[in-house]
């Protein structure tokens, strides 16, 4: 059995948990380029200038989801 072979079953055999793993992580990352996305876009860059709450709200959500994707990459 070679190295190829082991691998193989072994990503067939735990398949489930990777697909969970894999669709946490692109949920997350979708969710992070939202708001990544909303922050810099031109028209709400303008609201969110004139509103020191929105920004930082931005900012903290931009925050916990990059921590969230470091802890839950790091399980």
């Amino acid at each position: 059995m070679t190295l190829f072979d082991v691998a193989t079953k072994n990503i067939r055999g735990n398949f489930k948990s990777y697909l969970v793993y894999f669709a946490s992580m692109l949920s997350a990352v979708i969710v992070y380029y939202t708001f990544v996305s909303l922050q810099y876009s031109t028209a709400i860059a303008a609201s969110i200038e004139s509103s020191q709450s929105v920004q930082s709200i931005f900012m903290v959500a931009s925050i916990v989801l990059v921590i969230f994707a470091i802890h839950y990459r790091t399980l």
